[in-house]
């Protein structure tokens, strides 16, 4: 099995990723890269899982989002960014990967959109998100679990 310093190339030949591998997998520190040679994305592996804290950013070098594993499983609290570096969204995932707690979702301009509330209710049915009460104009695509405004006129009676 190989072990020791690794590098993996694009089909030109370009490095797109340099790391350690361990009996055959990914481990310890590797980092990845565009093909114009900016920097992709960093963290840790463990027996070829993505584990401990990473980091991704755009092609254009501003920074896209960062959040730990624990052996591939999403863990703790995440943040993602907007193009322009605004932060996009901010939460917590469970020890178990879930969504949990409150959930903040901005505008691209950096103000509060809304957030959406997020309880592990079981395996069968998953994790259920509500939109809270900062923004209560808004409702929930469950599909992609994510805030959306109202249609026009939906808060006219929560208004009253």
């Amino acid at each position: 099995m190989l072990s020791g310093p690794s590098r993996e190339l694009f089909a030109d030949g370009g490095l797109s990723g340099e790391g350690r591998m361990k009996n055959g997998k990914r481990h310890g520190n590797w980092k990845f890269y565009y093909r114009s040679g900016g920097m992709k994305a960093k963290g840790k592996y463990a027996d070829g899982q993505l584990d401990g804290y990473w980091e991704w950013w755009r092609e254009n070098g501003q920074l896209l989002q960062h959040g730990a594993f624990k052996r591939g499983v999403q863990i703790g609290p995440w943040k993602r960014y907007y193009d322009n570096g605004q932060l996009w969204d901010e939460g917590a995932y469970s020890a178990a990967g879930r969504k949990v707690g409150e959930w903040k979702v901005y505008e691209k301009s950096g103000t509060l959109k809304g957030g959406i509330l997020c309880s592990f209710i079981d395996d069968a049915f998953g994790t259920l998100c509500f939109a809270s009460l900062r923004k209560p104009c808004v409702s929930i695509d469950m599909t992609v679990n994510f805030i959306r405004p109202a249609k026009p006129g939906a808060c006219s009676a929560a208004r009253a």
